[in-house]
């Protein structure tokens, strides 16, 4: 290989890996990386952990869903690590394996679409970062990880054959499905259309004359079957089972249209400010598409159809679903669900196609330009000022005795802090009553509604404008402590009024933030 050569290939490589380090570096910057359902995560999967472990003062409270949840993963590796790290450490293990994960199992299976050159998987990077990773969607982003290496692992098996390669297929997709339904079936349906266009591929290379080509394909859906057969079954009982919310939140085709132009997947905090960003992706995307197919009919020989054209199948799966499927379907949000599925479907075909080296070394730089900025962005306008509030309300759980009852109240301005008040028992077991995951079907860990108590604050089943869950036929449990977090002038107003009574009377402030963000208040027998 000429000297040239080997430099364009490690000046690619090189600028891969930098990038990937500099976003694991952003990572370690702040204490906490927040996102509105992150707190929750941590919470319950410290409340996971402890339940595994036995801890016996939460048993009245909770319970561990007894269903085989495609919902584990990121609550597993989570409550793993907490055992014996603190949970920004936890948390810290968990996003730097998604990062580097998703990058480096990007890359591995754009080189097996495409042995020329690997450059254009740098585009993966933006789309790591996601608006639903930004919520806090930390299983569904997940399952793009073990996403891209279950098709990895079926191509070398498919190529390879052995029980072994068919062994690590089976075990990325199991990871797959317990990190989101949805991208597992997407994975089922890439692993059956690669198959097919790798066994056209050969057909086409032996001159459409080789039986062993049918036979070989015939044999690795076969062993899709039998691989994915189980998780499958699985699957259709946790959708027959669980009750998801009824439908009926409906985005109009403008609005759904405008999404994919602004590529909306990547705008977070500020859409306005985001927009003039986010666009410049889409219209690079066009353009690398638009060249590669130039210079496939500007080609006199070889076949115009590559066997990495077969992903644009699930991409226009993806994109009917995202125009069909109502946004509060399933489990909701599903329109943005849709969205980065159509974006990261599109995003490993136009990585795996083949484009002049020079045109792909100038994509990489403005796809690095861009990303940069758009996540130095999002660092410095909502990951810093979220950190310090993340690091304050966790800091005041050593004024809450473990295993305490605790009702939040959300006083906030930012809509990113709804499930902040979850920071109070990251490391410490206790019981927040604010606590949405226990509430549905499909998080690993339920509130147990038959031991539960009656809950009274003050000797009040209710205040106005702030509810909990209780059990008015067991005996009366009052509510150790309130916690207020956000913009504590706000008690003043008369909608606070009755709660504002009740911490008078009934419960002492033991901790408040100088900046007015948060006070705890415990429970004083009269």
């Amino acid at each position: 290989m000429e000297i040239k050569k080997i430099w364009q290939y490690v000046s690619e490589r090189h600028t891969f890996y930098a990038v990937l380090a500099i976003n694991v570096i952003l990572l370690l910057s702040v204490k906490f990386y927040p996102s509105m359902d992150g707190p929750a995560h941590l919470h319950n999967s410290n409340l996971l952990g402890r339940l595994f472990m036995g801890e016996p003062a939460l048993t009245r409270f909770f319970s561990i869903n007894g269903f085989v949840l495609p919902n584990w993963t990121g609550h597993f590796i989570l409550a793993a690590f907490n055992l014996f790290l603190p949970a920004w450490l936890a948390e810290k293990v968990l996003l730097i394996f998604y990062i580097a994960g998703i990058a480096v199992s990007f890359r591995l299976l754009v080189s097996t679409l495409n042995n020329e050159w690997k450059g254009l998987s740098i585009l993966i990077f933006p789309f790591a970062y996601s608006f639903l990773f930004y919520l806090g969607f930390y299983n569904f982003a997940l399952s793009f990880v073990f996403l891209f290496f279950t098709l990895y692992f079926w191509i070398k098996a498919y190529v390879s054959g052995g029980f072994g390669a068919y062994f690590k297929v089976f075990i990325f997709l199991t990871l797959t499905y317990y990190s989101a339904i949805l991208t597992f079936f997407f994975a089922g349906l890439s692993m059956g259309l690669l198959t097919l266009a790798l066994s056209a591929g050969s057909l086409s290379a032996n001159g459409g004359h080789s039986r062993e080509a049918f036979k070989k394909a015939g044999k690795s859906l076969l062993y899709l079957f039998f691989i994915s057969l189980p998780l499958l079954v699985l699957a259709i009982l946790f959708v027959t089972s669980v009750q998801f919310s009824p439908a009926s939140d409906r985005l109009t085709t403008h609005e759904l249209l405008k999404w994919l132009v602004d590529v909306r997947s990547l705008i977070v905090y500020n859409y306005d400010g985001d927009q003039w960003v986010t666009q410049f992706f889409f219209y690079l995307l066009l353009i690398i598409a638009a060249i590669s197919i130039f210079l496939r009919f500007k080609r006199q020989a070889g076949s115009f159809f590559q066997p990495a054209d077969v992903i644009l199948i699930p991409f226009f799966l993806a994109l009917a679903l995202f125009f069909c499927v109502p946004n509060s379907a399933g489990a909701g949000m599903m329109s943005d669900r849709y969205c980065l599925l159509v974006y990261i479907f599109f995003v490993l075909w136009a990585s795996s196609l083949k484009i002049p080296r020079n045109a792909g070394r100038v994509f990489i730089a403005v796809v690095v330009l861009l990303h940069m900025g758009l996540l130095l962005k999002h660092h410095n306008s909502g990951i810093r000022k979220l950190n310090k509030h993340a690091v304050q309300i966790n800091g005041a759980s050593v004024y809450i005795q473990k295993n305490s009852i605790v009702l939040p109240v959300n006083m906030s301005d930012n809509w990113m802090e709804p499930n902040f008040s979850n920071y109070l028992g990251v490391d410490k077991p206790m019981v927040i009553l604010d606590n949405y995951e226990a509430s549905l079907g499909w998080f690993p860990l339920q509130w147990d509604g038959v031991n539960f108590p009656r809950l009274q604050a003050g000797g009040a089943d209710q205040i106005n404008g702030i509810g909990w869950l209780t059990n008015t036929a067991a005996p009366i449990k009052q509510i150790d402590y309130i916690f207020l977090y956000g913009n504590l002038a706000k008690l003043n107003e008369n909608k606070w009024e009755s709660l504002k009574c009740i911490l008078e009377k009934h419960y002492h402030m033991t901790f408040y933030t100088s900046d007015n963000y948060l006070a705890v208040y415990k429970f004083v027998n009269d």
